[in-house]
């Protein structure tokens, strides 16, 4: 059955450890540069020195806006490689099951002593695991080459959020688990493609826009604009200001 999965596999594969190995390269060249930049410029230093807010921006402000103006057109760049879970839920997870029974290509397997459970079990087992690797290794990855930006803008907001603590491996595993639920339902390749994306957009588009602001409880603060254009607290570098 193993032999099976991975000649029936194959090219999304294929596929998959291609986008990852360019993925890596990207993130390991630029984040090396990255690096190299950050310690040479003494910014690092610098915010490790000044732990107050204000002090921080007026000794390290001049360095922080010339290493985000260096490096900073290539955070979209990182923030795209989250969109790969949804991929893989779509392209792998989908067909996984939907494809067997619509080409009935299962009922060959059933025939040769092979139980439908064995079937399924060793199939989901692989995808699965494939799966968890790899959001295993695009988290390291992405949260290495983050590093610098973290000390400069936090590591909680909108999009490091994504790629901070075990998110990044449960997103792959939800995707994947949608795709192949949805597909032995469907039993049709293409709708079951639609509608695992459909599905997956319904569950995370409400987590990114009303959960994750609202991971923490809020502290709300007023003031008048008359007195000062910043907040009269002291915000951290962890703080995501709303």
């Amino acid at each position: 059955m193993i032999w099976v999965t991975w000649r029936q596999h194959r090219t999304e594969s294929f596929v998959v450890l291609g986008v990852l190995v360019l993925s890596s390269i990207f993130l390991l060249v630029t984040g090396l540069t990255m690096a190299n930049t950050f310690q040479q410029s003494r910014l690092s230093n610098c915010l490790a020195n000044n732990k107050d807010t204000r002090a921080l921006l007026a000794i390290c402000g001049p360095l922080g806006s010339a290493f985000l103006n260096q490096y900073g057109p290539l955070f979209p760049f990182a923030a795209a490689l989250l969109i790969l879970p949804i991929l893989l839920g779509a392209m792998v997870g989908a067909p996984l099951v939907a494809r067997e029974c619509e080409q009935h290509t299962n009922l060959l397997v059933w025939m040769q002593s092979i139980t439908r459970t064995r079937w399924l079990t060793v199939k989901v087992e692989l995808v699965l695991g494939t799966g968890l690797l790899v959001g295993g290794m695009l988290l390291v990855l992405l949260t290495w080459w983050y590093h610098p930006f973290s000390q400069l803008n936090g590591s909680f907001n909108q999009v490091a959020f994504d790629f901070s603590g075990p998110v990044l491996i449960a997103a792959t595993l939800l995707a994947l688990a949608l795709g192949i639920f949805v597909g032995t339902l469907t039993r049709r390749t293409v709708l079951a493609i639609f509608l695992t994306l459909a599905l997956i957009l319904a569950i995370r588009l409400p987590v990114e826009l009303g959960r994750s602001p609202n991971y923490e409880p809020q502290i709300t603060v007023t003031w008048p604009l008359t007195q000062s254009d910043s907040p009269p607290v002291t915000l951290g570098r962890q703080d995501w200001n709303l």
